[in-house]
């Protein structure tokens, strides 16, 4: 592990903590629960830190990559999702239709953009 990032992560996490008492101190009901809201805040920050250990190997290009397949295949879907092709018809069977094709175009695009 880097030694530089120790220090980074564990005031994270410390402030994550700090954060679960203050929801507490500006919520006059909630003041019993302080511990609680501690405890939750110190969890969400070791869960963030975790997620960012277990994505070291994910590299800049990998992301940008996922984020232009899911915007062109957002942009993609949109286009044909208010094509004249989705106009008449039934809105549920319109809605699920959209829906699938959303999730089918995204998918596809953000594949082909990291290959």
């Amino acid at each position: 592990m880097n030694r530089t990032l120790l220090p980074i992560r564990l005031v994270f996490i410390a402030l994550c903590a700090a954060a679960g008492w203050l929801v507490c101190y500006t919520i006059r009901d909630w003041d019993n629960y302080r511990a609680l809201a501690v405890g939750i805040g110190l969890a969400i920050g070791v869960l963030v830190v975790l997620v960012d250990i277990m994505l070291r190997g994910f590299s800049l290009r990998g992301l940008s990559a996922i984020t232009f397949g899911l915007g062109t295949g957002t942009l993609i879907s949109f286009m044909i999702s208010h094509s004249p092709l989705l106009k008449e018809g039934d809105p549920q069977i319109i809605y699920l239709v959209q829906l699938a094709l959303f999730v089918i175009v995204t998918y596809l695009s953000t594949v082909i953009a990291l290959r």
